[in-house]
């Protein structure tokens, strides 16, 4: 029998749940890649959550899973509009998770759901003067949600939003709604520093006792985003041995993992193949099994 490391997961895009289990791991995380046409992607996570349900494994679900045509003609998948200076699109954002949290909760019940807030689509946007209380309105919106549809509301940490990027706060603001919960992830974490000229190890021990859970993926280089040819490139790169700042990484994986770990919450691999293929993808999970029973 597999032992399962508690609070341990990954996203389900390249492995089954089963498959995953068997490595170890104690959840999954389903969310839309594109490595699949959308419409197949839609049918993989549900599929997913199924096999999970059906060998009775937790998970989680990274929201939106349904998207209409309109926003698939106009938007990406991820654009995540509830902090918008543009009334009408916060509104149509809001529409869509409900939507999604209406169909998604009739048959599932995850730890939680998570949402980008505001994600990356706002690199260049400029917020209004009354940006404290449009950024109110709509935490009190997600936990009228959270409330009406008995759920936890993960908020992905972006510091894409130059008025709200500060991890104190979010904190501060969170605190508020026990249904909301900041949620961290490392490769964004990184692109925050070099964004806003903040210290890693200094936000991530700031934030992470406040956060719900963790998303774990790695980068390497300078610049964030479009601005950084790495994650062009590579976009999540599986944490693995060998991975140090002192050759350019975000993190150094044997450091930050297990101290992420001993928070005991749900910490997620958020990673893809792109970066040396699936052979070191799946090394990297297996390497990640190790660093954490080595620090127990």
């Amino acid at each position: 029998m597999t032992f399962l490391l508690k609070n341990l997961g990954c996203n389900s895009g390249y492995l089954s749940p089963k498959a995953l289990k068997d490595l170890g791991y104690a959840f999954i995380e389903t969310s839309l890649g594109k490595q699949l046409p959308y419409p197949r992607m839609v049918q993989k996570i549900l599929a997913d959550l199924d096999e999970a349900k059906l060998i009775k494994m937790d998970y989680a679900i990274h929201l939106p899973v349904h998207l209409s045509e309109d926003w698939l003609e106009k938007y990406d998948c991820y654009d995540a509009f509830y902090l918008d200076p543009a009334e009408g699109l916060r509104n149509m954002a809001f529409e869509m998770l409900e939507d999604n949290l209406k169909k998604m909760s009739k048959k599932y019940l995850p730890m939680y759901y998570v949402i980008h807030f505001p994600g990356i689509y706002s690199l260049e946007t400029c917020y209004p003067d009354d940006f404290e209380i449009v950024l109110t309105n709509a935490l009190h919106r997600l936990s009228e949600l959270a409330e009406r549809y008995h759920c936890k509301i993960a908020l992905e940490y972006f510091a894409t939003n130059a008025r709200f990027s500060d991890y104190r706060h979010w904190i501060k603001a969170l605190e508020k709604f026990p249904r909301l919960y900041p949620l961290l992830d490392t490769g964004h974490l990184y692109f925050n520093c070099h964004k806003n000229k903040n210290d890693f190890d200094e936000v991530m021990k700031g934030l992470a006792p406040h956060c719900i859970g963790f998303h774990l993926w790695n980068i390497f280089g300078e610049g964030y985003y479009d601005q950084s040819s790495a994650y062009q490139k590579y976009h999540h790169i599986i944490p693995h041995k060998g991975q140090t700042r002192e050759l350019g990484w975000a993190f150094d994986p044997e450091i930050t993992i297990p101290y992420l770990y001993g928070f005991d919450k749900p910490l997620l691999v958020e990673a893809g193949q792109r970066f040396n293929g699936e052979s070191y993808f799946l090394e990297g999970l297996i390497q990640i099994i190790g660093m954490l029973r080595k620090s127990e």
